[in-house]
């Protein structure tokens, strides 16, 4: 088995990694704009250059985990409809006669 690192060509950001029989290496890289190399990478501070890995910047460090933030908008509606599904569920479990 080998460790494989599937990043973009554009940006050099890591997308993907993980390990497969080394026939198979090449096709991990599925999409057009996606390159595959041997080895292991964190995609969370580094980043593939001219087919090497790299350290991230500060700076894009900063911007992923801005970026990836949960809007608390969206925390709030997702908590909101979990709790109208669970009453839901309690309504039509007793209305069933499963649940008391």
């Amino acid at each position: 088995m080998k460790n494989f690192i599937v990043y973009s060509k554009n940006t050099g950001e890591i997308l993907r990694t993980g390990t497969c029989p080394s026939n198979m290496i090449s096709i991990q890289a599925s999409k057009l704009n996606e390159k595959v190399i041997e080895g292991v990478a964190n995609d969370l501070t580094e980043k593939i250059y001219k087919g090497t890995v790299i350290k991230k910047s500060g700076a894009e460090i900063y911007a992923y985990e801005e970026a990836t933030k949960p809007n608390p908008v969206e925390v709030l509606i997702q908590l909101k409809m979990k709790e109208l599904l669970r009453e839901q569920a309690i309504t039509e479990l007793k209305r069933e006669g499963k649940i008391e």
